[in-house]
């Protein structure tokens, strides 16, 4: 198993919220149990990622955004997955509630610890199913509930915003932009990323690349912000766009409508 990243304090973030990150990998440390989504190269960028919730129900996932605020002008965001719809939208909501509380002070651990609690109060979930009643979510799942339970790899909820996993091609062989994997992401919902073609122009790529998503959208240019690099930077490579206000059901259609 590769080891997990971590944040360094070098990256503009305290050295206690440097510590809580290396803590919360050291608790989730087993296989598959903590993802670090977006590890800032920016002091003021946002910190993303995600832990298993095995305590709530079998492929439960949190995902946390740690915003450039945080612990003291901004609380976390959470957004639940693996669960039906209307249970993640109260689980997330149960657990930004207790981060307000908590707000001064590095709580994740104390946030992510009291899950189990937080859920048994949710109607209707039940929390740590009995082996004999656990079941294969991801052959239980029809495409209807996966589609509620936002199973897009490449756009992902993180709030009320969704974060878009985009991967860019640029230079002079480039003639026209576009996105060039629509058929693929249509078929596959799993796909790693949106692929998109950037061709020259007087802009720079990454305000090409948000006009290009906020006309897919419909939403405007400054309605779509990188996470890592401003619209002034270069976008080739892997990024990561927020679109914001958009849940990944919107997006998803949005972009695949014509498909």
């Amino acid at each position: 198993k590769s080891p997990a990243r971590r944040i360094a304090g070098a990256n503009g973030r305290s050295g206690r919220q440097a510590e809580e990150m290396e803590a919360l990998q050291a608790v989730f440390a087993g296989e598959g149990e903590f993802e670090l989504l977006v590890d800032p190269s920016q002091g003021d960028a946002e910190v993303v990622f995600r832990v298993q919730a095995s305590v709530v129900a079998e492929g439960c996932v949190v995902q946390v955004t740690l915003p450039a605020g945080y612990p003291t002008d901004e609380s976390p965001r959470f957004a639940v997955q693996g669960l039906r719809a209307s249970h993640a939208g109260q689980l997330s909501e149960a657990l930004a509630a207790k981060a307000e509380e908590l707000r001064g002070d590095e709580c994740m651990f104390e946030v992510l610890q009291s899950l189990e609690e937080l859920a048994s109060g949710i109607e209707g979930l039940q929390t740590q199913a009995a082996p004999e009643q656990q079941v294969d979510v991801g052959a239980a799942l029809t495409e209807e509930t996966q589609a509620e339970a936002g199973k897009w790899s490449w756009a992902i909820a993180s709030g009320a915003d969704t974060i878009l996993k985009v991967s860019v091609n640029s230079g002079p062989k480039v003639k026209a932009t576009k996105i060039t994997n629509l058929s693929e992401l249509k078929r596959m919902s799993n796909s790693p990323c949106l692929c998109v073609d950037l061709a020259s122009s007087r802009n720079t790529e990454n305000y090409e690349l948000a006009n290009l998503l906020g006309s897919c959208i419909g939403v405007s240019e400054q309605e779509v912000e990188f996470i890592v690099g401003g619209k002034k930077e270069k976008a080739s490579g892997e990024r990561q766009a927020r679109i914001l206000g958009k849940s990944p059901e919107d997006v998803v259609s949005s972009i695949l409508g014509d498909a």
